[in-house]
């Protein structure tokens, strides 16, 4: 992880606005437990490119870490509307959706990454089957 977190700030130092190793990097960060280095990692990605899905769900994802749900949904509805094909992107703003309760936008986010579901995400398709059957979706 060290070695990792060494060549993308090698990659930012050559190329400040590279959006994808700031991200890389936020990840790393995330990972070995230092949050607020991985937020402005993921920040500086999106004010490079404020289309980057992969920032904008990583932010959703430590918001919802830190309970605050309404912001994860916020950050997942704005990378849906630039990405809404994205199967990883569909199950993360579903369960955010239904860990708040929020039935509707669960069983519609849960269907959608059923339709766009690729092969690196195939091991969640049963447990999203029986989310929606629990849900009375099934």
């Amino acid at each position: 992880m060290d070695e990792a977190m060494r060549q993308f700030r090698r990659a930012i130092q050559i190329d400040p606005r590279y959006a994808k190793a700031h991200n890389n990097l936020g990840v790393a960060l995330l990972d070995a437990g230092q949050t607020q280095p991985a937020v402005n990692e993921f920040m500086i990605a999106l004010a490079a490119d404020p289309r980057n899905v992969e920032a904008l769900v990583n932010l959703a994802v430590v918001a919802q870490r830190e309970n605050r749900p309404a912001e994860a949904r916020d950050l997942l509805r704005r990378a849906v509307t630039i990405d809404p094909r994205n199967p990883g992107l569909q199950y993360n703003f579903a369960a955010v959706a239904d860990r708040s309760g929020d039935r509707e936008q669960a069983i519609e986010h849960y269907r959608a990454f059923l339709r766009f579901v690729d092969v690196a995400h195939t091991s969640l398709v049963p447990l999203v089957r029986n989310r929606l059957a629990a849900l009375g979706a099934g």
